[in-house]
């Protein structure tokens, strides 16, 4: 099974029967950015034995899709709806006549099977920090599943906020990244004074007139199990890692490297990742995750440009 989003605004779900696509099924037609997949388990009860799909895009809102019968065509059913433009002051008002609502965008979104760091739960090894990962403009948010059952055939499904994370300019404290919640949901953060979007000399922000705030966008965002760390790339051109506390263990930036960041991807292990550069850069890293003080090290192993030639560091 393949599930993917497409320019069109149409998220199709694709079988494969030896080796070749053989049907489809639209399910949703916002912009699509993201639509990551869990598919289901081998044992467990009628839910855990269902796969499950997320979509999100332009318009703010996230849908979970869930199927207990992926091969069926049209076995998808819509089963939650997280609209981000309905958070406390994610929707701004449009400055001029005429201009649309600036709506949050989704360009993170991720299942998580165990987020570590949460330690009520990390004393269990049988019980799973199980989250949605998404993001709205410089936020990331982490969700928790709630199911209640109805009857042995009907189940509702929603989402309640563990918490988010905002990101700034590197230059503010914790590196620009603040924990924070964005409904009365989450887990109770002390509420500070929101920090600045001012550059700070550490740290700038692009975008120019189309970014008048100087927002740090998330263009992409992945958590790695083989280390415990989420990696968030932002349009200020820095990739953050991110413990599962929240608290800002590492910023990636690259010495002259004056663009945002699209996309980045962990290697299994967690001591690898490659960052896209939007200049046409691929930067390759190596992540020591402990050293002999605990601390997070990340080293530049290479830049290649244009696809063909490896600069190494």
């Amino acid at each position: 099974m393949l599930a993917g989003s497409m320019v069109s605004n149409v998220m199709r779900v694709w079988r494969f029967v030896d080796s070749l696509v053989c049907d489809e099924t639209h399910l949703t037609r916002h912009a699509l950015h993201r639509a990551p997949t869990k598919w289901s388990s081998s044992g467990g009860d009628a839910l855990a034995q269902s796969s499950f799909i997320a979509s999100g895009g332009a318009d703010g809102v996230v849908k979970v899709w869930l199927s207990p019968d992926p091969s069926r065509v049209n076995s998808w059913e819509c089963v939650s709806t997280l609209d981000h433009g309905s958070f406390q002051g994610r929707v701004k008002a449009p400055s001029v006549e005429n201009e649309e609502e600036d709506i949050p965008q989704i360009y993170a979104l991720e299942f998580i099977e165990h987020w570590q760091g949460l330690s009520s739960k990390d004393a269990d090894p049988n019980v799973k920090n199980s989250f949605l990962l998404t993001s709205s403009d410089d936020y990331v948010h982490l969700w928790d599943m709630n199911v209640r059952q109805d009857d042995e055939s009907s189940s509702e499904i929603s989402f309640s906020e563990v918490f988010s994370i905002r990101f700034t300019p590197f230059g503010n404290i914790g590196n620009g990244v603040a924990v924070c919640t964005v409904t009365s949901a989450g887990l109770k953060v002390p509420q500070e004074e929101p920090p600045s979007n001012a550059a700070h000399d550490g740290g700038g922000v692009f975008g120019g007139e189309r970014n008048p705030d100087n927002i740090v966008y998330v263009f992409d965002a992945s958590y790695c199990p083989g280390n415990g760390l989420l990696g968030v790339a932002l349009s200020d051109g820095t990739l953050r890692l991110v413990n599962g506390r929240g608290v800002c263990v590492s910023v990636l930036s690259l010495p002259g490297c004056n663009s945002n960041l699209t996309s980045f991807s962990w290697d299994s292990t967690g001591s690898r990742l490659a960052s896209c550069v939007a200049t046409g850069l691929l930067i390759l890293w190596n992540v020591n995750n402990e050293d002999e003080n605990g601390r997070t090290v990340v080293s530049c192993a290479a830049v290649l440009e244009g696809g063909k030639n490896a600069i190494l560091v």
